[in-house]
């Protein structure tokens, strides 16, 4: 009696575990047109992404507000790198839950090369990624409402973004392959 009551008690514990490990991935793909992109799909629905192609933009779901429309902001934690992102409320595509969107990490599209891609541009995108990087993962925050992702799980992932606004077109064979 006893070890059908332990095999219940593992197959409860499996069950109730299952669903919490699944509600979240990392993926990586490229688009021809889109480039490199980075995301974290939970429930379906894009979270958290990041692309670097023609442009270079973050899509995330903001932490406090539902908007649709209008100037956001938000933080980005790890550990002791703090990021704030100002950007504006879009509404979310069909297949995402993301409604904050930022491109050119503030800067404007038609900024000048010394600007976009250049050095200061280059240090914030590189404390950026440091914080997607981190192994413990990151928080998203805005007031007080906040929520964490994982550390990403995907192999190589960053060197395709630190090569990004160098005119580089990296080969997927040297990156990480589709894994949506």
């Amino acid at each position: 009696m006893r070890t059908a009551q332990l095999v219940a008690a593992i197959v409860v514990a499996c069950i109730t575990a299952a669903p919490a490990a699944q509600a979240g991935r990392w993926t990586y793909h490229d688009e021809r047109n889109d480039g490199h992109i980075l995301a974290y799909v939970e429930d379906g629905k894009i979270v958290f992404e990041l692309a670097c192609g023609r442009g270079f933009s973050l899509l995330i779901k903001h932490p406090a507000q539902a908007k649709t429309d209008g100037k956001a902001r938000l933080t980005l934690v790890a550990g002791r790198n703090n990021i704030n992102l100002a950007g504006e409320y879009v509404p979310p595509a069909e297949n995402s839950a993301a409604n904050f969107y930022q491109s050119y990490l503030g800067y404007g599209k038609n900024d000048e090369d010394e600007r976009v891609y250049g050095k200061r541009w280059q240090e914030l995108e590189s404390r950026l990624l440091d914080a997607i990087e981190s192994k413990s993962g990151f928080t998203i925050a805005a007031g007080e409402a906040n929520y964490h992702l994982p550390g990403v799980d995907i192999d190589k992932w960053r060197r395709p973004f630190d090569l990004c606004g160098y005119g580089f077109w990296v080969t997927p064979s040297e990156f990480p392959g589709e894994t949506n």
